[in-house]
């Protein structure tokens, strides 16, 4: 993964050979996946098409304090600078002091509509193929997947196979089952019926990073999701990758601000489906975490040795619950804190709710480990924890419930 701080002194030159200008007067850059290419990020009419580019801009530019980026969908391994490559797992946004990322704009669309990140709904993606949503064409009921069944289950190849064999052939249609399977298997094959096939196995391990940022570092407004930090075991012996924690946003002394974002749909195979953050101070306020999953800690966050504050915050549907061994805790949240120097460091959840959160051992909301988490006015309703105790909310010696 080549950051874009580590290009931050020939960006320009880049910029410039590909017709590229990102003026250091500008303060402001700007974001539309609907833009062409060649954009200078300069305006709404100019705008670039990649977050990437802009991102690489204000990490060049220290004038630049504000990106604004438009709805639509915006995939870490695409830019126009060539810093980042197609299919790069370890491709991902990276926060910048001293930059504000707002999504939630109208764009291209309509410059002069005020910001609204309901009705503009920006996206930040690792779904690198964009496959992930394979529903659309699936019908349980069709001959097609009961051929299939017959020989033990949805193989993408093998109806490919049967596209590749059938697809002109007059007589393609009296063979009845194939009428529906080749047609169908024309737009989207794989997704076709129901399978096994993983379809994010090819996803951002992390698509956002905030890593060695300060509190300037904003994020407002955006939807992160299709994070995939399954990076395999290390050998006995060797430390676990980064790319097993953090799948939506991936934070190692980081201290960002969080606003207005939802994490959705994001999963890790050790800690923080959601987010990660390890020893930091980041504020989140009015943020979502829905169906994100961790196997061991933390399915919508994980936080380790950290203080963050959380604000009116959400977290419904994460799960803490494949671990082997028993170690399925903290399906909303997991805090782990034995190490933070300061006594007056802690986690604090002001009106925060925490529902129809899944552990498998303990924690089905909350799982408190070693830290003195200060929680007031918070909302804890129909988490479970599917072993031993139905814990809402487990914490330590110095917790502060109000």
């Amino acid at each position: 993964m080549l950051s874009p701080k580590l290009v931050k002194h020939g960006l320009l030159v880049l910029a410039i050979g590909l017709g590229m200008s990102i003026a250091n007067a500008q303060t402001v850059l700007y974001v539309d996946d609907d833009a062409d290419l060649g954009g200078n990020c300069e305006s709404w009419a100019t705008a670039c098409k990649y977050l990437q580019d802009a991102l690489a801009g204000a990490s060049s530019d220290p004038t630049v304090d504000e990106i604004r980026v438009a709805a639509g969908v915006y995939r870490p391994d695409q830019d126009e600078l060539s810093i980042v490559f197609p299919g790069d797992r370890e491709a991902t946004f990276e926060l910048i002091s001293g930059v504000a990322i707002y999504g939630g704009y109208a764009g291209l669309a309509d410059p002069d509509e005020p910001r609204d990140p309901i009705s503009y709904v920006t996206t930040l993606s690792g779904d690198l193929d964009d496959d992930d949503d394979c529903t659309a064409g699936r019908d349980p009921d069709s001959d097609c997947c009961h051929i299939h069944e017959t020989y033990g289950g949805c193989d993408p190849q093998w109806c490919a196979d049967v596209v590749d064999q059938y697809d002109g052939d007059e007589n393609w249609c009296s063979v009845g089952w194939y009428s529906q399977c080749v047609n169908w298997a024309k737009e989207h094959c794989y997704c076709l019926c129901p399978s096994t096939v993983d379809y994010t196995v090819e996803n951002s391990y992390h698509v956002v990073t905030a890593s060695g940022t300060d509190a300037t570092a904003l994020l407002d407004g955006f939807t992160i999701t299709a994070g995939n930090a399954d990076h395999p075991p290390p050998p006995q012996g060797q430390p676990p990758s980064v790319h097993r924690y953090g799948a939506g946003l991936y934070a190692e002394d980081g201290s960002p601000t969080l606003a207005n974002c939802i994490f959705a749909g994001n999963s890790a195979v050790d800690a923080g489906g959601g987010i990660y953050f390890d020893n930091g101070t980041p504020t989140l306020t009015d943020c979502q975490f829905t169906d994100n999953k961790a196997v061991n800690r933390g399915g919508g966050i994980y936080s380790l040795n950290s203080s963050p504050t959380l604000t009116d915050c959400l977290f419904t549907g994460n799960e803490a619950a494949d671990g082997e061994p028993l170690t399925g805790k903290g399906g909303g949240l997991y805090n782990e804190g034995h190490f933070i120097p300061d006594p007056e460091a802690r986690l604090k959840l002001t009106r925060c709710t925490f529902t129809d959160n899944t552990a498998l051992t303990s924690g089905g909301g909350l799982y408190n480990e070693g830290g003195n988490p200060t929680l007031t006015g918070c909302t804890f309703a129909d988490n479970t924890a599917l072993t031993s105790v139905r814990w809402n909310v487990r914490h330590g010696l110095g917790a502060r419930i109000n």
